[in-house]
């Protein structure tokens, strides 16, 4: 989960810092509240060991990680 100062769209490609020619992942949700604005987003985890993430290109707005609003069990329940 990300925020981002501006409204995203699903689909819309996300870019890394590093590597302003390739996508980094992708929107896969959106919502917005105000000026509020939120993004799930699909990533390659080495993305998110440096440098930063930004919304359609690389000089895009920034998107900031954020806690997701629920817990994500690492091992099945027996």
């Amino acid at each position: 989960m990300f925020d981002v100062d501006a409204a995203a769209q699903p689909g819309q490609e996300v870019f890394h810092s590093d590597d302003a020619d390739q996508p980094a992942g992708m929107v896969v949700n959106a919502a917005s509240l105000g000026q509020a604005h939120r993004a799930l987003v699909e990533v390659k985890l080495a993305a998110l060991d440096a440098g930063t993430l930004h919304l359609g290109a690389a000089g895009g707005p920034l998107l900031r990680r954020s806690a997701q609003p629920y817990v994500v069990p690492l091992e099945a329940a027996a």
